[in-house]
């Protein structure tokens, strides 16, 4: 065998050689690319699923947050508001409003729930259009509204209080008039935001006490 055959033989096994490392790496390649597209598709998959449960999360807290009666804030929102909150020195201290409708449990038993339900959703509309951009308005209880004023002393807060009182006294959709009850006391802190809510409470309860025994308005001490 003569050296040129030789040397023809080695190139020969040297391409062989060459075309099967080429075709183990492309296959390499393949495999490398069918890997990287199931990581791809799984992580797609992770992303989806986030982004689901995020909404999900979002839309169940967007529904509890929210009376579904009347539109305003629940409380579960209070309870949330209280973790969170802060007093904004820029907005000075604020003011809480407990506000209950007088005679509700009559209006019920007179002229029936679903007219009760309607007072409700009125006295949140009245409500809705008196406060301010960052005030807050929670049904806190059956006939109860909570008013969170931000940035607001008693005085101002009594102005917007009774704005929405005379809104409620020109409002005739009903057979009756809508009176309401109120209380107002200052937060000067969200530790003793608790003795404010009773403050509140109680002053409403002495404005509520003090119409069945007279009919001479209450002046309050702002």
């Amino acid at each position: 065998m003569n050296k040129k055959y030789i040397k023809v033989m080695i190139s020969v096994l040297i391409v062989i050689y060459s075309i099967t490392k080429v075709k183990s790496i492309i296959l390499l390649l393949q495999n490398s690319i069918v890997f990287l597209n199931i990581v791809l598709l799984v992580l797609c998959g992770l992303m989806v699923t986030v982004v689901l449960l995020w909404k999900s999360r979002y839309e169940y807290r967007k529904i509890a947050y929210k009376d579904t009666l009347t539109g305003v804030y629940s409380r579960a929102f209070l309870d949330w508001w209280l973790s969170n909150y802060k007093l904004d020195p820029k907005l000075g201290l604020s003011t809480v409003v407990i506000m209950d409708i007088d005679n509700f449990k009559d209006i019920n038993d007179t002229h029936g729930h679903l007219v009760g339900d309607q007072v409700l959703i009125k006295i949140a509309e009245v409500l809705r259009d008196s406060i301010r951009k960052n005030d807050f308005i929670i049904r806190y209880g059956g006939d109860e509204f909570l008013l969170i004023l931000a940035g607001c002393n008693e005085a101002t807060s009594l102005n917007i209080v009774n704005r929405a009182i005379d809104t409620f006294k020109d409002d005739h959709e009903f057979e009756f008039d809508i009176e309401v009850s109120y209380g107002i006391a200052q937060i000067t802190n969200k530790e003793n935001f608790i003795d404010v809510l009773n403050s509140a409470d109680e002053k409403m309860y002495s404005h509520k006490n003090h119409k069945t025994k007279t009919s001479v308005p209450l002046q309050w001490n702002i």
